[in-house]
């Protein structure tokens, strides 16, 4: 059926659907999305020795960062497809290999500080941070990461993304538009030279940002609410905080207050359904074909398991 719609040079659909068609395509659609609802509601799967060591690498580096949260009493909570993963499967969504957390700005400034620190006296040989760096965008910083890699591999292999969010004290009708008009200065602005807070406080002084708590907050400017699908919005305090723990995986993490309200900002009110797409980074099956894959991931997990435990 798809290979009918053709598409020209300029990548254009050339020969339309019928009516009668394009009911077919949707029926085939629905029902392919039915079917992988019924196997997560129905049918316990398990997993292969490989993608265990993955997730529980994934769950002791969200673990490390969770300790160094604790113990500088600082505040997180999991976002996007990991907090849906936590509320729909308590664990990961089975196809995603990443981690996903939200931080308030003044606690995501002292994150900053204190993290690298933490990661030196760790230990861990495999785990490195960067600012995530654009493709789409002449090479400017984005959020921090902190990714577990190996010299081996190309590229990360398990990774959290720490997204930064701002209290807004006030808002109008204009706001949002005037939100994405500061944005490419804020990136030319926030080079190797200016500090995030600096290049923040040049070019944002006209969005009402605030450090201290309001009633309303939204996505950094450098934060990831801008390549996810889901629709920018000003979000309620009240939703998000206090923050409480939920489980996800092996242990116990924080998450929105109001986690059901959350979700249906970012995925509309039918996230607790498998959608009609499906996204993922490839991963998983790339890093299992590795020479020895089990005995590095075992080292790494080993690794990670020390470093935790030093927090006890």
């Amino acid at each position: 059926m798809f290979k009918k719609f053709k598409k020209n040079n300029n990548d254009e659909i050339t020969d339309y659907p019928n009516k009668k068609e394009f009911k077919k395509l949707e029926k085939l659609i629905n029902t392919h999305q039915d079917y992988l609802n019924n196997i997560f509601v129905f049918h316990e799967l398990e997993s292969t020795p490989y993608l265990e060591l993955m997730r529980s690498i994934s769950y002791e580096l969200l673990k490390f960062f969770d300790n160094v949260c604790e113990k500088y009493n600082l505040e997180y909570w999991l976002d996007f497809g990991t907090l849906l993963g936590a509320v729909r499967h308590e664990g990961f969504i089975p196809w995603d290999d990443d981690l996903d957390v939200g931080m308030m700005r003044e606690d995501y400034y002292k994150f900053l500080e204190v993290f690298p620190e933490e990661l030196e006296k760790s230990g861990l040989k495999y785990v490195k941070t960067q600012f995530k760096i654009s493709n789409w965008d002449n090479g400017s910083k984005r959020w921090f990461q902190i990714n577990s890699k190996r010299p081996e591999f190309n590229g990360k292999f398990v990774g959290i993304d720490v997204f930064p969010y701002d209290f807004i004290t006030e808002f109008d009708d204009d706001y949002i538009e005037r939100f994405h008009k500061l944005r490419p200065d804020f990136f030319e602005v926030w080079k190797d030279d200016v500090s995030l807070q600096d290049a923040i406080n040049q070019t944002c002084s006209h969005l009402n940002l605030s450090l201290t708590k309001t009633d309303y907050f939204i996505a950094g400017v450098d934060g990831g609410r801008f390549q996810t699908g889901s629709i920018f919005k000003i979000l309620k305090t009240e939703d998000l905080l206090p923050l409480k723990r939920i489980k996800f995986g092996k242990y116990e993490f924080l998450a929105p207050s109001n986690y059901d309200n959350y979700l249906k900002e970012i995925y509309g009110k039918k996230y607790m359904e498998i959608g009609k797409t499906i996204k993922d980074h490839n991963r998983l099956n790339r890093y299992k074909k590795q020479p020895n894959i089990i005995s590095k991931l075992n080292e790494s997990n080993d690794e990670l398991l020390k470093a935790n435990s030093n927090f006890k």
